[in-house]
């Protein structure tokens, strides 16, 4: 394989069949940015057909996890002009559903050690993962309805799996904040450890998996995601066709400005 590749916002590494994959913007509280989908999809594409990486472990540098998705207008695109504004929100969407994508058919387990909070997306994409440990002090929420969004990350059919479809809704509709403990509780972590066992109990469990016998490992996994997988992949094509529909909307657009008004003096966004 040739060497991994350089990436700006995410410090990426590989040692013993374990590919490490942090976040890399503690200034911005790593922050998720249009770059920062586009190297994910990269080092996803990269390392589902790396021969040497057989787990994906995912975490972030620094106090957060990651922030959620970065609001601030789309650099360069005229907001008076319908036709740019939708074709830079399609394409966005777009990069978005394909991480997603990618995420569900990755060909290997991923770990995701959280070491800190976690918003939107942040938290979506984390409930695809095959296993989550987590920090005591992290906290989770995805206040997408405040910025008049919706769910997306696959969350409509993950949260309510897990939590059930009161806790989910208080989760998805209603932005209610849940402790590491709480999401332990209803299954989406794995264990909640001390800030200076998580990068050690994280990498026991991703070398648990990379050590294994690797086609009984797999084929196994494939079992297990082989009925859900395609659910999964459409209901990610039904959430980000509503997101187009939501980016473009009056409401959001009114909801963005008055965040960005709220919030100048923060560079990343809490969703």
């Amino acid at each position: 394989m040739p060497p991994l590749p350089r990436l700006s916002v995410f410090e990426l590494t590989r040692r013993h069949g374990v590919a490490r994959l942090a976040f890399n913007t503690p200034k911005q509280c790593n922050a998720l940015t249009p770059k920062s989908y586009d190297e994910w999809l990269v080092a996803l594409d990269y390392l589902a057909a790396d021969t040497e990486t057989r787990v994906l472990l995912l975490t972030g540098n620094g106090r957060f996890y990651s922030s959620g998705q970065a609001l601030a207008p789309p650099p360069g695109v005229d907001f008076g002009d319908p036709i740019a504004l939708k074709k830079w929100v399609v394409e966005r969407v777009e990069v978005t559903k394909t991480v997603v994508d990618r995420i569900i058919t990755f060909p290997k387990p991923i770990v995701v050690a959280a070491n800190g909070p976690a918003m939107g997306f942040a938290v979506t994409s984390m409930a695809l993962a095959d296993a989550v440990y987590s920090v005591p002090d992290a906290h989770f929420s995805t206040p997408f309805m405040q910025l008049a969004l919706c769910v997306e990350g696959c969350s409509s059919i993950t949260f309510p799996e897990r939590m059930g479809y009161a806790k989910a809704n208080e989760l998805l509709l209603l932005g209610k904040r849940f402790t590491a403990h709480e999401f332990e509780r209803y299954g989406l972590v794995n264990e909640v450890v001390p800030a200076d066992q998580l990068e050690a109990t994280a990498m026991k469990a991703a070398t648990q998996f990379a050590d294994t016998h690797q086609d009984a490992l797999l084929q196994s996994r494939e079992l297990i995601m082989r009925q859900r997988r395609p659910r999964l992949l459409q209901q990610n094509r039904d959430e980000m066709d509503l997101l187009i529909q939501r980016m473009l909307s009056a409401e959001f657009f009114a909801a963005m400005m008055n965040f960005i008004s709220r919030k100048q003096s923060t560079p990343a966004s809490k969703l």
